[in-house]
């Protein structure tokens, strides 16, 4: 009886963390893949966008953000959804990111 409930509450606890990857994953910017990331490709690609988001607050910080806002705007409408995603098991940012470390509007506010 007792490894009936210790299997109940492995199941429960691994449905958990299930949704907790699955509420990461949609805080992250969309990706075009084939098929779902795993919890380690949802990991790395957290962690890229993180430090992403710290280079952005550091450029605003540091006076930079208008130049960082003008040329996502320029470059936000024409990135070619080709250069998104992942590729390789990484995320790859669009190549506005890489030219003025401007950032990749998310579908979903936090």
């Amino acid at each position: 009886m007792s490894r009936e409930k210790a299997n109940a509450r492995e199941r429960c606890r691994q449905k958990s963390i299930g949704n907790a990857f699955n509420v990461l994953r949609n805080h992250l910017p969309k990706q075009l893949r084939d098929r779902k990331p795993s919890k380690a490709e949802t990991l790395k690609s957290a962690t890229q966008y993180i430090l992403h988001l710290l280079q952005i607050l550091d450029a605003e910080l540091n006076g930079e953000s208008g130049n960082i806002i003008k040329q996502h705007v320029a470059n936000s409408f024409t990135v070619s959804t080709n250069n998104v995603g992942y590729q390789k098991g990484v995320w790859n940012p669009p190549e506005c990111m890489h030219a003025c470390d401007s950032h990749q509007p998310m579908n979903r506010i936090l």
